[in-house]
């Protein structure tokens, strides 16, 4: 039986899901964490207690239970662990993306300045530093601010203007140093933003897989809400196995292009684009699947799950599934701050024609935050229809069912 070693934080969402798979394809899982009473009565015994920003010390720690246990693979579910899986499998012997890929992944500026110095994309950027003073930029208005290291759009904003980008600027420092302070992996990531060229178009998410070297399509999925700021929370996917060919040609062609360029040579990863009429941009890319609970919405046939696929990749086996069915999902967005009292009209929501599914993760008396500081959605509504404006519209009309009081 092969064994893996899967790197997951405490607060995923994931847990269930890679472990279900794992117990179908029969494969032994260990889960290594950085919260051990969350996750440890999920898989007892067969837990490790890692912190993911000691890359060093844990490596050991793997390689110590290595030595006792043998490991075939490390897989990481979230960013946070890529780095650790990178240098952990090193150690050990295994095959495993390179720790310079995922570094350039994990880093918004250093994969920024990777694209452009492969002449990937036409759009300016820099790195500001806390320290300095904010000059005329040699860059074009608008601009979009980014922490270095956070995912989920937790941190970013546009700017239309000098004065605009000034009080965005400090905000993001202020977040940085307190609420996003415990996510900060180095005093490089809380001090270095990075300052780049808003990329107009319309936004793609990009699921695949990485088989021998080659990138392998799993899903696009469209955001038909248009991203366009002062935030970016990202709110409808739709998956749609009819996508248009062209397009889907050219996004695996890029693709391909990109992981070549960065070098990441197996595993999932997850990409994001905006097409307008120069071209197809990168926005991100990440050496892991897409977060959340949103691997829910794909409908592949004989009821395969995404973490089989990955799972699967990781022993070497081949995939052979496909989607079948339209389906979207909505990540259901923080509009307002505080405590939560109540959760009322989930009933309503679920009878919505077309909907499949709602997962609430918020709770009574749990405290939420708009972005740019929120770091969670309240929850995820799943929708399977015949086109994707009928699954559009079901997902919005069961979100409006759904009424979040706060105290």
């Amino acid at each position: 039986m092969k064994r893996i070693l899967l790197l997951m934080p405490g607060n995923t969402y994931r847990a269930k899901a890679f472990i279900d798979a794992a117990k179908k394809l029969k494969i032994d899982l260990i889960i290594g964490s950085d919260q051990e009473q969350t996750l440890t009565s999920l898989l007892p015994n067969k837990y490790i207690t890692l912190n993911f920003h000691k890359i060093k010390i844990s490596s050991e720690q793997i390689y110590s239970f290595n030595n006792k246990t043998k490991i075939n693979k490390i897989i990481a579910v979230d960013d946070q662990g890529l780095l650790l899986a990178s240098a952990a499998s090193k150690k050990i012997g295994l095959q495993s993306n390179s720790f310079f890929s995922m570094n350039l992944t994990r880093n918004k500026y250093l994969l920024n300045k990777h694209i452009q110095k492969n002449k990937q994309s036409p759009y300016n950027f820099l790195l500001h530093n806390k320290n300095n003073k904010l000059r005329s930029l040699k860059i074009n208005y608008p601009v979009v601010i980014k922490p270095l290291g956070l995912s989920a759009s937790r941190g970013v904003m546009r700017a239309n203007n000098e004065h605009d980008l000034k009080n965005k600027v400090s905000l993001l420092f202020n977040l940085l140093e307190n609420e996003f302070s415990h996510e900060c992996v180095s005093e490089y990531e809380a001090d270095n933003i990075l300052i780049q060229e808003y990329i107009p178009g319309k936004e793609y998410a990009v699921e695949g897989i990485i088989e021998k070297g080659q990138f392998k399509l799993i899903a696009i999925f469209e955001k038909p809400i248009p991203l366009t700021g002062p935030y970016f929370e990202e709110t409808i996917y739709i998956s749609d196995p009819n996508f248009d060919q062209e397009t889907k040609n050219s996004i695996i062609s890029i693709s391909q292009n990109h992981i070549e360029s960065i070098g990441i040579s197996e595993g999932a990863v997850h990409l994001e684009y905006r097409i307008n009429k120069k071209g197809t941009h990168l926005i991100d890319i990440a050496g892991r699947s897409i977060g959340g609970h949103c691997s829910q919405v794909l409908q592949f046939n004989d009821d395969v799950l995404l973490e089989e696929i990955i799972l699967n990749n990781a022993i070497g086996k081949k995939n052979a599934a496909c989607i079948e069915k339209i389906s979207g999902v909505m990540m259901i967005p923080t509009t307002k701050e505080g405590k939560i009292s109540k959760i009322k009209g989930l009933e309503s929501a679920k009878k919505i024609k077309y909907i499949t599914n709602i997962e609430m993760t918020a709770f009574k008396g749990q405290e939420i935050k708009k972005l740019p500081k929120a770091n969670t959605y309240l929850g995820f509504i799943f929708a399977v229809g015949p086109n994707k404006r009928v699954v559009q519209r079901a997902l919005q009309r069961s979100y409006r069912c759904i009424q979040i009081n706060l105290f």
